[in-house]
């Protein structure tokens, strides 16, 4: 057993709005966006959620025109403005997994923990999403939970290879790659070789 500290507080065992409002936020492996509202309409409330609001409809003008304005910049910035008016419930999956990592950015954390984000998506769709998460997550520090290591090789700064919960290394991708006990634990097999 172990402890999780954030910015200098233990959040061991805090609950999830209390880690949102302290400035991290996760996605998961399965959407977690409201299938049945439109994709603005999904923004909108994350966005209102970080601004003191709420999840609620209901609140000044001034916060939900805010919201509604960083919904839209978000919808633009990823490409999606068409799908705006749509319920999730009616898009692709990579459409899915897409609004679930604009839903995060719209509550503005200070480090957005990706888990999975490309599992279950064709090349063409991980490649929009991560090129979404590099665009619109420049200004915050990203955590990358992933398997595939061309991805990780391509996107990540630093990579961490885990065995066994155990952290066998910590460095850039191409040290990694050299890095036996690295190649060992993930592939026994060349890293070098995998990417």
């Amino acid at each position: 057993h172990g402890r999780v500290a954030f910015a200098g507080e233990d959040i061991t065992g805090a609950k999830p709005d209390v880690r949102v409002r302290a400035g991290l936020v996760r996605t998961f492996q399965k959407s977690m966006a409201f299938p049945e509202l439109s994709v603005r309409e999904n923004l909108a409330l994350a966005a209102r959620s970080q601004a003191g609001e709420g999840y609620g409809w209901f609140g000044s003008r001034k916060a939900v025109t805010a919201a509604d304005e960083a919904a839209d910049e978000l919808l633009t910035r990823a490409q999606l403005r068409d799908r705006a008016e749509l319920p999730v419930a009616g898009l692709s999956y990579g459409e899915q997994r897409i609004v679930d990592v604009l839903v995060s950015l719209a509550m503005r954390p200070r480090v957005l923990l990706l888990d999975e984000p490309t599992a279950g998506l064709s090349r063409a769709e991980g490649e929009h999403l991560i090129e979404v998460v590099r665009t619109l997550g420049e200004d915050l520090s990203t955590i990358l939970i992933a398997h595939d290591l061309d991805i990780v090789f391509r996107v990540c700064d630093r990579v961490a290879v885990l065995d066994l919960g155990r952290l066998i290394a910590c460095d850039t991708p191409d040290a990694i790659k050299a890095h036996e006990g690295a190649q060992a634990a993930y592939l026994g097999a060349s890293l070098g070789e995998a990417a």
